[in-house]
């Protein structure tokens, strides 16, 4: 998810694609697919790892 991430921040989710990103891997594009199935999974996997990282708010008592 990692190189997802980075080629999409820098340069915009239409660079994104199973090819680049194995390239970037240095790995046959269709042994991405065994992990991810579409552009959108992808997306959404993008998305949960990036919210991951950030902690929680501490909620506050009411």
């Amino acid at each position: 998810m990692r190189t997802a991430i980075r080629i999409a921040d820098a340069e915009g989710l239409a660079a994104l694609t199973m090819r680049r990103i194995a390239t970037e891997l240095d790995v046959a594009t269709m042994s991405l697919n065994r992990h991810v199935r579409n552009k959108d999974e992808l997306i959404t996997l993008m998305a949960d790892a990036a919210v991951a990282e950030e902690p929680l708010p501490e909620l506050g008592e009411d």
